[in-house]
């Protein structure tokens, strides 16, 4: 763990670059879930309320990632990755 830290300025900002980037893809999974309504199976009343109980998230953490995830799907050019578990995204789908 230690031989991990960064320690020039050129390391930081690639390691924040690939925080940023997995963050995205996290927005985006967290994005596919609610659209494809998988955390309803629990009793779980939104998505917001199953991140906050299965990942022991804040509501503010919560409700960012699912804001995140709504964003990053709504503008595609955004997008870093695609899902393979929805064909399609909720957006594109609404726009048929």
């Amino acid at each position: 763990m230690l031989d991990e830290i960064v320690v020039t300025g050129a390391e930081f900002i690639d390691a924040w670059a690939a925080h940023e980037r997995d963050a995205a893809r996290l927005a985006l999974a967290a994005r596919r879930l609610e659209f494809c309504g998988d955390w309803a199976h629990d009793g779980s009343l939104s998505m917001t309320a199953w991140l906050r109980h299965h990942c022991r998230m804040s509501n503010r953490d919560a409700a960012v990632l699912v804001h995140r995830g709504r964003f990053l799907d709504k503008f595609v050019s955004c997008r870093p990755v695609k899902s393979t578990r929805c064909a399609r995204s909720p957006h594109q789908l609404s726009k048929r």
